[in-house]
Parts: C-alpha cells; structure tokens; sequence
C-alpha cells in the first residue's frame, strides 16, 4: 500500500446520470418519482478525514460545481467523493460514492489525474487532481494479527511477599496432609480386629 505525503489539489468539476435512491424517494409520491431532481452536493473526504464539500446545486441529476480544495495530506492513503442529496427535513441523503487511492494516481510515476470515474451505485463525476510531495510503501494493514510469542492468558505476578504467603501455605498444606495420612497408617496398622476364640473339638471312636 503506498502512502502520500504533501499537498493535494483536486478540482470536482461535474456529475452525470446520478439517481435517487429509494431512500431518497421515501418522501415522493406520484409519478414524479420517475423523474425526481436532486440536490446535490459533494462531501471530500481524505483517509478518514473530512477536507470539505461542493456548493450544492438545485434540482439536476447532472450538477457543474468547478470548485477547487487544496490541503496538506499526511500517510494519506485514499480520497473519497460521497455524493448527498440536501433533504430539506432531516439528515441529507446519501446518493453515491468512489475511492480514489493515491497508489493508483502515482502508480506510473505520474502526479497528476484527469478523468471520469464511475461512482457506486450509479453515476459518475469528472475530477482533477495534482499531488505536490512524495509517496512511500506503508505497512499492509492486517484485520486480525496474532503474536505467537504472546501467551494467550495474561498471568498476574505476585509482589514478593504475597508470593512467600503463599508458598508458605502451600506448604502448611501439604505438611498437614502428610501428617493426616500418616495418622491414618498408624491407627490401620495398631487397630487390629479381635477374632472369636474356638474351642478345639476332640472327637472319639
């Protein structure tokens, strides 16, 4: 995965073919929703940071907005264009998106792109981008690493007089059972049953 450092310039010029979601209907009655115009603005994300949006343009599935953002990126990794419809009661709503990773703006040693790139799930948006600075190979990032040095239990450690406590009553344990098991062989081997007498029988002709 390659990373990038320094400034990025990108120009979000336009938008085709966007469609409402049925999200975005869910207040549209009517045939209009065969036809229904959004109002759409674009929010530019870099990695997980939010570097601004578009103006937004009034009813057109096909919006010009030619608005420019410059900001200084650091290990970025991805830019994100999310499409929005300004709802006019509660949360905006999304309707499409793309990632732009910076590996696949510098992979033939080039910092600068211009073109059209297909948005998810309909649409597509014409942008510009300059990158001013340098690019280096990260770390793949791993979703479950396991460290086989690491045990799986974590035992916890005794201050050293608690620790002598306890091997202290360690060994008045095993000290006491000694002494009850070697009770128990006296008395077995002192304690012997009594047997009945029997008187000898003489028998005659």
């Amino acid at each position: 995965m390659v990373i990038f450092n320094g400034q990025l310039k990108i120009k979000i010029c336009e938008a085709l073919e966007l469609k409402p979601t049925a999200w975005s209907l869910r207040h549209a009655v009517g045939p209009k929703t065969q036809t229904f115009l959004l109002d759409t603005y674009i929010a530019l994300n870099v990695d997980d940071s939010r570097v601004g949006q578009t103006s937004t343009k009034q009813k057109t599935n096909s919006p010009t907005w030619n608005d420019e953002f410059t900001t200084e990126v650091h290990d970025g990794r991805r830019i994100e264009l999310s499409v929005f419809h300004d709802a006019p009661i509660g949360y905006d709503d999304f309707v499409a998106n793309c990632i732009i990773q910076f590996e696949d703006i510098l992979h033939n040693g080039s910092k600068h792109f211009e073109d059209w790139i297909d948005l998810e799930p309909e649409g597509k948006v014409y942008v510009v981008i300059d990158l001013s600075g340098s690019s280096s190979e990260g770390l793949k990032r791993s979703p479950c690493t396991v460290n086989p040095l690491r045990p799986a239990l974590k035992i916890k450690s005794l201050n050293p007089q608690r620790r002598e406590n306890s091997i202290s009553q360690i060994k008045d344990g095993a000290s006491q059972k000694a002494n009850e098991h070697s009770d128990r062989r006296h008395r077995s081997a002192t304690h012997i049953p009594q047997l009945p007498l029997v008187q000898p029988v003489l028998i005659t002709d």
